[in-house]
């Protein structure tokens, strides 16, 4: 085995993720890694520990529409809808869909109907963009809930609601959120929306945050793995997640905000005023999004992240920058 084979092999055993340069939405609406007349679509693309990029939930919350889906893809790579239904019909998952995603587990023949429904190798634009405004909408109440601000999370519940025309015909707000592979409206209920209701609502908004996290989770595995290759007789077990879609490590890392209870993992509002995505904080210095791409020191080598786009738009707006700010 060549040492690039031998590099993918190591690639495909750890599950890691791998950026998609020329990443493209089909007349179709779908977002592909590749338009069908790349002759080499994985030239230019890194390999990465999705695990380690605690900056993909921001990411995938600043996705709004194709242009922002094709930057985030080019970045980071696809979601994974398409990767994961295929494991799924490979290894049918025991998936545990409670209560707002109470529909039937997945069998052969719902696989099929997918898979058969799925015009390009990729993600639907409409499903992507309801696991974004997820993503978004949990990380704004975990951060209304950490500042102890139970009044915004009503606000937080109502900008995220759309109007929704139900069976008896009438309009009412709701949610359009994703789990897994499923796109569903749900109603927020009184807890969150009704403003006499403020001694419950922080419980209200850790069950949506839970309904939110759990289905996207659920398919994550404890797994031992054969380490990259080293070297000859260079060998340690690892443990580690078995992902099948990189959606599901955006949860994991939107999970491990919300419980919270270990450094790294606060919540923050992006200070610039035309983007307050939330983002997890990693330096209490932050007051803006994380970079979204690397570049390589040139006097040490080490790769490093780059400038945030957030903080030098409002550098150039406001003509300074605090000293306490981190890029």
């Amino acid at each position: 085995m060549g040492a690039a084979e031998k590099r993918q092999y190591d690639e495909s055993r750890h599950k890691t993720a791998r950026s998609a340069p020329h990443a493209a939405v089909t007349p179709r609406g779908i977002l592909v890694a590749a338009p069908l007349e790349c002759e080499n679509p994985r030239e230019g693309g890194l390999s990465y520990d999705p695990f380690q990029r605690i900056s993909l939930p921001n990411a995938l919350a600043r996705v709004k529409d194709e242009r922002s889906a094709v930057r985030f893809a080019r970045a980071y790579g696809l979601l994974g809808y398409a990767d994961f239904l295929n494991f799924q019909w490979q290894d049918l998952t025991l998936v545990d869909r409670r209560r707002m995603f109470d529909d039937p587990l997945l069998d052969e023949g719902q696989l099929k109907e997918l898979l058969r429904s799925l015009d390009d190798y990729g993600d639907p634009m409409p499903w992507l963009l309801a696991q974004a405004r997820s993503v978004r909408l949990a990380m704004e109440l975990i951060e209304a809930i950490g500042r102890k601000e139970f009044k915004a999370v009503r606000d937080v519940v109502l900008r995220h609601t759309l109007p929704h025309v139900g069976s008896d015909q009438k309009s009412r707000p709701q949610l359009l959120v994703a789990g897994g592979p499923s796109v569903k409206w749900f109603a927020p209920g009184r807890g969150l929306l009704h403003p006499d209701m403020e001694a419950m609502r922080a419980r209200s908004a850790a069950y949506l945050i839970e309904e939110l996290v759990n289905p996207n989770v659920a398919s994550l595995r404890w797994q031992l793995f054969t380490p990259a290759y080293r070297g000859p007789n260079e060998l340690e077990i690892e443990l580690g997640f078995e992902h099948r879609a990189l959606f599901e490590v955006v949860w994991w890392h939107v999970a491990n905000a919300a419980f919270g209870r270990r450094p790294g993992t606060r919540v923050r509002l992006c200070e610039l005023e035309t983007c307050r995505a939330p983002f997890i904080v990693t330096d209490e210095r932050q007051r803006f999004c994380p970079a979204d791409y690397t570049y390589t020191d040139k006097r040490t080598g080490k790769t490093r992240p780059g400038r945030s786009r957030c903080a030098a738009l409002y550098q150039k707006r406001h003509g300074g920058q605090s000293k306490t700010e981190k890029p």
